[in-house]
Order: C-alpha cells, then structure tokens, then sequence
C-alpha cells in the first residue's frame, strides 16, 4: 500500500512538474522574442550615449524605424566627412501610434538630450495595427503573478465560465433596428417580407433579400421601411448608385421618411460628399426636427470634417431629444477621442453604459479607448470581460480581447479569442476580417488569410479594408494580377480612398505598365492630400513644439514613395523644420531593380517594410538632407 502511495505521489509531481513547465516555457516563448529584438536596439543605444562630445541624433517612428534605417544612418553621416562626429539613439517601436510617440518624445529628450530629432510616423494611425506593451504593473508577489500571461489567460476562461453558466442574454438589435419610425401601413404582410429579406441579407443571399424587400415595397407602398431595406440591400453589395435612387425616392415622396434621410445622408458621407450629406440631413430635420438619428447623423458628417464643435452640438441635441438614446454618448465619446480628449470620452462611454448597460456597442468603444489610446490593457481586458458576462457569445467582446492580446504580443491567446469571434457569428464580417488579417500578418499563414478575407468580403462586399487586407495579401506573394483585380473591386465601393489608388499603382507598376501606374499615383496624391489623418496632423504639430521648445533640431521624414508636400502641409511656413522627400529616389530605384529589392512586404499599398538595400537608401537621404539642410554641406 505504501508503495502505491509514493507511486502515486511521484505521478501526481511529475504531472504538476510538467504542466508548470510547459506554462513557464509558453510564458518565456512569448516574452523572449521582442526582449531579444529590444536588447539589440538597447545595446547600440548604450554605444552612442557612452560617447561624450558627439551630435547626437534621436530617432523616432514605428516598425519602419525600430532596428532599420538608424543603424546604418550613424555610419553614412560619419563617413560625409562634415566636421562633426554623430551617433545615433534608435527609439524606434514597432507597431505604435503617432499619438505613443508623441507622448513617450518628451521623456526621451530629457534622458538623451539630443541635438537633432528625426522622426517618421503616422502610418498606423487609424489602422488595425495596435500599440505598444502594456505599461502597468501590478506590486506584490500577487501583482507579479497576476501579470503572468498564463493568469491572465486562466482567469479570462474562468470568467467565460461563469457567464456561461448564467445562461446566455438575448442579442440585442443594432441602432437601425431600434429606430423609431413612423407607419403608413399596417399591412401584417409588411413584417413578414421584412424580416424574411432580413435574414437572407444576414446571411449574405442578397437575391433573396431583394425580392422580399420588392414584396414588401408592393404590400405597403406608403411606407419607407421597406424602400429603405432594399437600399440597404444594394448598399450592402457596393450599389451606391442604385441605393442613392431609391432612398432620394423615399425620402422625397413618402410621409416620416426620416430613416431613408439617414442612410441617404450616411451614403454620402461614405463617398466624403459631405456638402451633400449635410444638405440632405438638414432638409430631413426640416421635415421631422425632433428626430435624434438626424442630428447623429449630421454630427458624425462634422467629426470627420474636424468641426468639432459643431459635432459635438448635433450630438448634444440628440441626447437632449432621447437621453436613452446611447448612440449620441457613443459618438461625443468617439468625437473626444478624434480631439484627444479621453477623459472626456471615457465618461461619456460611461454614461452610455449607463444608460444601457447592456449595450454591446459601448463596451466596445471603451475596451478600444483603453487599448489603442491609453494602453491600459488590463482595463481593456475588465471591460470586455463584462461584455462577456453579459453575452458569452458576444462576437465584438472577443474581437477586442484577441486585439488586446495581439497588441501585448500574445498571439496564442488573440488567434483563440479571433476563432471565438468567428465561431459566435461565422457570417460576421469584423470577426471574419480580424481573423484573416490575424492570419496574414502576425502568422503568415496565407492560406488561411485568404479564406478568411474572402469570407469577409462575401459578407460584407461595401467594405473596402478586406479587398485593401487580400490586395496586400497577393502583393506580398508577387500575385500582381490577382491583387490588381482585388483593388479594382475595391474601388468600386469607395472611389476616394488613396491606399487603393496606391495599391493599384504598385500592381501596374509590377506589371510593367508605368503609365497606369503614374495615373494611379497621380490619384492617390490627390485623395491623400484632402483627407491627411487627422490623428497625424495634431500629433506631429504637439512633436513639433515638444522638441523645438527643447532647442533640439527637428527633422521630418515621408515614407518612400509618398509625396512630401503632404507633409509639409501639416506645419506653419515660417517652422524651422528639416524634410526629407523619398518619393523620387524610391520611385527611381524601384522601377530600375524591381520592388523586392527595396521592400519585403507592400503593407502600405505603395510601400512597405525595407529590405537591407531599402534601409540604407533611406538612411542615406535622410543623411544629406541632415547634412544640408542642418550644417550647410551637400554631398554626394
């Protein structure tokens, strides 16, 4: 019996010695590659501050910065033989926000003191790409454990379980189905086809969908529900044109048709018509000027035309007219945020939630305000973690967590939390288009991004960022045709977006057809100037003053290929600002020795990640403009 005993008692150690092990080596698995990639970049940090009397150069930017054009760039400015002796600081971080850098730029001044600042950024904002790691710690043995990420991962599937455990709470409908609207009709026809051509649209069988909308147009003739569906059907399959008739038909011709105001002043929106959205808006609120969908509406046509204030008035008086309606907190919020003003945000997403506590919506937007703008994951976790509590299939709560955890580096966990999203709602196109992108760039398992890009498209073919995510996809994989066609269907749903103008140019000129793809460059610059991101624009413009104040030089880097007079634009004339313009050089470069010569990857449409050969090209151009631009010597 004793034997047994200690047999026993050895297996149940060698099964607790095993699984402590293999948490510990998932744990180190996941920590070691970015400590490794830091360490380097540490070490030659080290090397430039231990030499006294030097210029020294701070660098800033994203992954097209951390570990790639600094290095050589000390070297190439030594050897310009222009008097003076350089070294080089690489704070670079990949995958970072304009708005990190910005914040993180002043702390860094103060530690390295340099006499010139180089800086490239802004070509994540606004995109999928999260920030940086999280910058909280919690004290205390327990606080160390807690931060563990095989913890946080135990504790996240504990809070699974209870929420399933409680039973799942009912979706809610979105917005337009919470709409009160007005009826002509009360014809029991009516509903029945609306709620048929529903679900045939949920489920991507747009035929289908279309002809119960046209029964239920015939059925109730007076009643705009059922011209509005139909719109939203073309919509949904990239008929702008076709939508815009039937919803203007709507609106002008039928009583109430407040919701055909809406989607019509939406549409415009969409295409940046934004004269034209206000107009129609504002021709609805003279019709119904009680009606709070208008007024969100018209403020969401000001956001993005960066009227802050007026925005923030349309907002307000749509809360005055329904203070239950949470989309009007949900959208001061987000305006607070384009603002950066993120208290502010944060309280009216709570008051949102508030509101309705379980509106999906605004936990989502509060997980995102944690985790793309303030960092704080472990506040993002909680409020996702509580979307779950309320809905254990909640498909935005999972698409936030797997975000999280992509952002803190976990990517184990985020391909998890991805799968769940898909496996909540396989017809959705956020949770496919996460997990495709997911795919692509952080597993380079293209097979499998493909799939899902593709299912994202078919889900939601009015989207541009899935054709954008599949063109980049073939590009990166040299399937120029293919991702050709990709970008023309793009284009199709959103004429005005400068990246696929630029992707398109990049297949043409893979192709071999350099005047298509001057066209389409010609075209990309011409979009890319009037809708620069705003994000950008105020962070650059707040770096400015952090590191002119600090009697620093300022030296403003654009991205190869772009046009630097966008740029330019940003600041005042009379700003003491060194550029450096890449467009020319690359462009050159490219067209002579081919593409992959100068970049491994085309993430940016026209541009992406530079090879050895790339980096030292930049490094290079950013060296003369330094050397003219700052001591008055051209070289070669």
């Amino acid at each position: 019996m004793l034997k047994k005993n200690v047999i026993r008692i050895k297996r149940i150690f060698l099964v607790f010695s095993g699984l402590l092990a293999s948490a510990l080596f998932l744990e180190a698995g996941l920590r070691i590659g970015g400590y490794i990639c830091l360490s380097r970049q540490e070490s030659g940090n080290r090397k430039s501050l231990a030499r006294p009397g030097v210029c020294r150069i701070l660098c800033l930017g994203e992954s097209t910065t951390a570990g790639q054009w600094p290095r050589p760039l000390e070297g190439i400015l030594n050897e310009q033989n222009i008097g003076v002796e350089f070294s080089v600081i690489d704070k670079g971080r990949a995958g970072t926000y304009s708005s990190s850098i910005m914040r993180e730029a002043e702390g860094y001044i103060k530690r390295y003191n340099p006499d010139i600042v180089v800086v490239m950024m802004g070509i994540n904002d606004g995109s999928f790409l999260s920030g940086a790691e999280n910058g909280g710690a919690w004290s205390g043995v327990s606080g160390w454990i807690k931060t563990l990420r095989v913890y946080r991962m135990a504790d996240l599937l504990k809070q699974h379980a209870a929420a399933a455990a409680n039973g799942r709470v009912g979706s809610k409908p979105c917005p337009e189905e919470r709409r009160i609207r007005k009826k002509e009709c009360a014809a029991p026809e009516l509903e029945k086809y609306i709620d048929l051509g529903s679900g045939y649209m949920a489920g991507g069988e747009y035929g289908k969908a279309e002809k119960a909308f046209r029964a239920a147009v015939r059925a109730c003739p007076g009643d705009s529900e059922a011209y509005v569906r139909l719109a939203l059907c073309r919509k949904k399959q990239g008929k702008y044109c076709e939508a815009e008739k039937i919803l203007i038909k709507a609106a002008d011709t039928l009583h109430g048709a407040a919701w055909a105001y809406v989607e019509l002043g939406r549409i415009y929106r969409e295409l940046r018509e934004y004269d034209k959205a206000k107009n129609i808006l504002e021709r609805g609120l003279a019709a119904e000027p009680e009606n709070e969908w208008l007024y969100i509406e018209l403020g969401n046509c000001h956001n993005e035309e960066r009227e802050y204030d007026r925005a923030e008035k349309m907002y307000a008086e749509a809360i005055r007219i329904n203070g239950k309606n949470v989309q009007g907190y949900i959208r001061m919020g987000m305006s607070y945020c384009d603002q950066k003003k993120y208290g502010a945000a944060e309280k009216a997403y709570g008051m949102s939630i508030s509101v309705d506590p379980e509106d999906y919506e605004a936990y989502a937007a509060l997980g995102k305000l944690y985790s793309e703008k303030l960092e704080e994951y472990d506040k993002a976790l909680g409020i996702y973690e509580k979307a779950l509590a309320i809905d254990p299939e909640n498909t935005r709560a999972y698409i936030g967590l797997g975000s999280c955890f992509k952002s803190s580096g976990d990517n184990i966990r985020a391909e998890e939390m991805f799968k769940k999203a898909v496996g909540a709602d396989p017809g959705n196109y956020d949770a496919l288009f996460n997990l495709g992108w997911f795919y692509g760039r952080s597993q380079k398992k293209y097979k499998e991004a493909e799939e899902m890009l593709k299912k994202a498209i078919a889900a939601d073919p009015a989207r541009d960022i899935a054709y954008l995510r599949l063109g980049w996809l073939h590009m990166d994989r040299k399937k120029y045709a293919e991702a050709r066609d990709v970008f023309r269907k793009a284009l199709k749903t959103k004429p005005a977006n400068d990246r696929i103008y630029r992707g398109l140019a990049q297949c043409y000129e893979m192709l071999g057809k350099k005047r298509l793809a001057g066209r389409y460059y010609r075209e990309a610059d011409r979009h890319s100037e009037r809708f620069y991101n705003p994000e950008t624009h105020y962070n650059y413009k707040k770096l400015k003053d952090i590191i002119l104040q600090g009697n620093a030089k300022l030296v403003c880097v654009q991205y190869p290929m772009r046009d630097v007079q966008h740029l330019k634009k940003i600041f005042d004339k009379g700003d003491d600002i060194v550029f450096v313009d890449n467009e020319g050089i690359f462009k050159d470069a490219v067209r002579r020795e081919g593409y992959d010569e100068y970049f491994i990857d085309s993430f940016a449409g026209d541009f992406g990640h530079c090879t050895e050969k790339g980096n030292r090209l930049l490094a290079r151009n950013i060296g003369r403009a330094i050397a003219a631009g700052i001591f008055g010597v051209k070289t070669e």
